[in-house]
């Protein structure tokens, strides 16, 4: 996880997911802006992202994906939505309303 200060006091955590056993990245965001709010293993292979994106102007406040490492998918949690890692960034962007 790269860990940046946005502003005084203001931390982005630019998650990515990576299997140690082959020290090979599996997923990373390509814009730094994207910050894991909590991360949680819901089992060996699956782990869910609270998502947020600076500077946070936007709706809704986070998303919540699953990533399944095994199959290399994503699933956004809402809307429900199946995709592909090369996908996922631009969904996410997509699903975000940015306040004027």
């Amino acid at each position: 996880m790269e860990v940046w200060e946005a502003r005084n006091s203001l931390w982005v955590y630019s998650p990515s997911v990576w299997d140690v056993k082959r020290d090979h990245c599996i997923f990373s965001f390509k814009d730094e802006s994207w910050s894991a709010e909590t991360s949680v293993w819901e089992d060996e292979a699956t782990v869910r992202l609270c998502l947020r994106k600076f500077p946070g102007n936007h709706r809704p406040d986070s998303l919540r994906v699953d990533i399944d490492c095994l199959a290399l998918k994503a699933k956004m949690i809402s809307p429900a939505t199946d995709l592909s890692f090369e996908d996922l960034e631009s969904a996410l962007d997509k699903a975000l309303k940015f306040d004027s």
